[in-house]
């Protein structure tokens, strides 16, 4: 061993130290290098489909599919519709896509040579994993085969005769409120079942469709929105919470016709925040909606929007003195995305002032917000085009906003879907449905983005997911017994229980 004489050391290690910082900074970028462009948050953000490699430049590549890899509720009588990133061979299309189960397929060229449509020639089943397999023998017009083979994995939707709105939890956490249909469909009624279960009870008719109630900070008044004679047009109607006491606060003609309308609290109990929705847009068109803000005599103080602007409620300011929103020209740009504003709608004047944030929010779907009127939650879409060139709006990424600053979080990232997002009572973590697991469950996840906790398991799909205000249940929807009714377990997932169905 060398040794230096003058401090005693080997003289290797002096060397090594020595040399170290020049040898750090070609690790270093290398290190750059292979970050580039990734993002820790979300590992499969960017990939074509979820969780499949990049793609290679110069190569054949798949580079639009429906359905995705990882996508649910794919309708039974889809088609299929595959993009290439080149002139694709007529004969190896053919030859190389299957459906897995079996089902004979019919290929036809779409817009282009790059462009296929796969039609089964049976119906597809309900409730059931398919994979679309796309094989290497599908090769270019200049004899390039698909480098690797990609298997799209999606399910079908389930079919019931019994359909639910979100559950909502009473003040006291006893009972829950629902909308739901027994006959697939064509008549819907506002229920309210206790948390044990054992019976129902038929409190209004003719309600809208999957609607949700709204249940005042007080819990005496229950506010839901229920069709018209005609049923045609939404109305807003109140009851106390015991499910008595039925009575209308307005007419849908002096809303303009709404076809549905969601209904918020304002702190002090006396007003009601609406978001009145009168249908979707045209293509590349947001849904047409505007806000109003009622008094409990059924006067209406404040509305506000156009049919130049689409405006979506997010919630109320702690003081009740005004509304927060979102605010979009209504238009979607050439990626099919809809960029919104947040919003303070002032509603001592009727103004609506931009608020300055930190993300862009593109394609918002829905919110909740936080008992104290602190947060609200919210989540979005993603664009998918189906094979009949029509844009399906897929459950895509889920946020949080906390009122008065400019900070917005996005919450357990995922490569397929977040959606129906919801808070404790006490703020602290968020509810949601996701699929990330490849069903359709519920998960939580503390406000601040820590600790993903998969909350149900099992077979068939759990969604809508609502805390019990005692902080120890979770109320949702389960098909987990062949057709969906309203389930409550555990707040960790533990003793699921049947509540209410179709019997």
């Amino acid at each position: 061993m060398l040794i230096d004489d003058q401090v005693g050391r080997p003289r290797r290690m002096k060397l090594i130290i020595k040399w170290a910082p020049i040898l750090w900074v070609p690790f270093m970028l290398i290190l750059l290098i292979g970050l580039q462009g990734c993002d820790l948050n979300d590992p499969f953000k960017g990939t074509p489909f979820g969780r499949n490699p990049p793609r290679e430049a110069g190569q054949l590549q798949l580079v639009e599919a429906y359905p995705e890899g990882g996508l649910t509720d794919v309708p039974i009588t889809s088609s299929f519709r595959l993009k290439f990133n080149r002139s694709v061979d007529q004969a190896s299309v053919k030859g190389g896509i299957a459906l897995q189960p079996s089902i004979a397929l019919v290929i036809e060229q779409g817009a282009d040579s790059t462009e296929w449509i796969v039609k089964p020639v049976n119906q597809l089943s309900p409730d059931r994993v398919y994979t679309l397999q796309i094989t290497t023998s599908i090769k270019d017009t200049a004899g390039n085969n698909l480098p690797r083979p990609v298997d799209l994995r999606f399910r079908t939707a389930y079919q019931s005769q019994a359909r639910f709105g979100r559950p909502i939890w009473t003040t006291d956490g006893n009972y829950i409120f629902f909308s739901a249909s027994f006959d697939g469909g064509d008549s819907w009624h506002l229920w309210r079942t206790p948390r044990w279960g054992g019976w129902k009870q038929r409190v209004a008719d003719r309600v809208v469709p999957f609607s949700e109630v709204a249940i005042s900070p007080d819990g005496r008044r229950v506010a839901f929105a229920r069709l018209d004679n005609n049923g045609k047009s939404a109305e807003v109607w109140l009851c106390s919470s015991d499910g008595f006491n039925l009575r209308q606060m307005v007419d849908s003609e002096e809303l303009s016709g709404p076809l549905n309308i969601k209904c918020a609290w304002a702190p002090g109990n006396d007003r009601l925040a609406l978001e009145m929705w009168y249908g979707t847009g045209g293509t590349g068109q947001d849904d047409v909606t505007a806000l109003g803000v009622m008094a409990l005599d059924g006067a209406l103080l404040r509305r506000i929007g156009g049919a130049n602007q689409t405006y979506r409620l997010l919630g109320w300011s702690r003081d009740g003195r005004d509304v927060v929103g979102l605010r979009s020209p209504g238009t979607a740009d050439a990626s099919n995305l809809i960029r919104y504003e947040f919003i303070n709608w002032d509603l001592s004047t009727g103004s609506a002032a931009a608020i300055e944030v930190d993300a862009t929010v593109v394609n918002f779907s829905g919110a909740a917000q936080s008992r104290d009127y602190s947060s609200v939650t919210f989540w979005n879409w993603r664009p998918v085009r189906t094979a009949q060139g029509n844009i399906e709006r897929v459950a895509s990424e889920l946020w949080v906003y906390r009122l008065g600053s400019n900070s917005v979080s996005r919450l357990a990232p995922t490569a397929l879907g977040n959606r129906q997002s919801g808070f404790s009572p006490n703020g602290d973590e968020v509810v949601f449905n996701s699929n990330r697991s490849g069903e359709w469950l519920i998960w939580k996840v503390e406000r601040g983005g820590g600790n993903l906790q998969q909350v149900t398991k099992g077979t068939g799909s759990d969604m809508l997911p609502g805390w019990s205000p005692l902080n120890n249940e979770i109320a949702f929807i389960s098909t987990r017994g062949g057709e969906e009714a309203l389930w409550v377990a555990g707040a960790d997932g533990a003793n699921p229980r049947r509540v209410a169905g179709r019997e």
